[in-house]
């Protein structure tokens, strides 16, 4: 994978080692930028699940190692995940969206060492920040990498802004289009440090 910086941001852009080929992970030094925490993007390509190179890695998928690169990084930072993730998502929302009193443990899928406690998404907190409260696709369908990724976004309270924020509000519209059809399979994922 390969990741182009702009020369005048270079020296506050560090790329942290990821073991993962089909993945690259930057840090955004909070200092260089004036921010409060660092910030972390993980671009990522997950291979199609019927991909002939999705055999390589017999023992370990491709979403294993987006969890174990958030987990060495989600509690040093705000983190963004964004790329081609081959999951079709229809229009299930991904994360707990209400009052920190109104939400259950029992509800919340566990993935250890990414949940952060501190960003909990509130309809006031989202409508303030230009996005819609709930998630729109034009693809209503649903895949296996679709139900880990809104797992993994339940676990780890990243948002996806796909079909909620800019100009895809309220649309959702198809990111990958060949002559079987479309799809909705490239995100932006946030936490709520990086919305706010």
């Amino acid at each position: 994978m390969v990741c182009f910086v702009r020369e005048e941001i270079s020296k506050g852009v560090e790329e942290l080692s990821w073991k993962f080929e089909d993945g690259i992970c930057l840090k955004l030094c909070k200092d260089f930028f004036g921010w409060e925490e660092d910030l972390f993007v993980l671009s990522v390509y997950m291979r199609p699940v019927n991909s002939t190179r999705a055999d390589l890695d017999v023992d370990v998928s491709c979403y294993d190692h987006l969890v174990e690169q958030m987990a060495v990084v989600s509690d040093r930072g705000n983190v963004i995940v964004a790329g081609d993730l081959n999951a079709r998502t229809g229009e299930r929302q991904e994360c707990l969206i209400g009052n920190e009193s109104e939400i259950k443990e029992s509800d919340v899928f566990s993935l250890p060492d990414i949940v952060r406690n501190d960003c909990l998404f509130t309809p006031e907190n989202i409508l303030h920040n230009d996005c819609s409260v709930l998630r729109s696709s034009v693809d209503k369908n649903v895949n296996g990498y679709g139900v880990k990724l809104l797992q993994l976004c339940e676990a780890s309270e990243l948002i996806i802004l796909k079909g909620r924020a800019g100009g895809d509000q309220g649309v959702g519209a198809h990111t990958y289009h060949c002559s079987r059809g479309a799809s909705t399979i490239d995100y932006v994922l946030c936490c709520w440090g990086a919305l706010g």
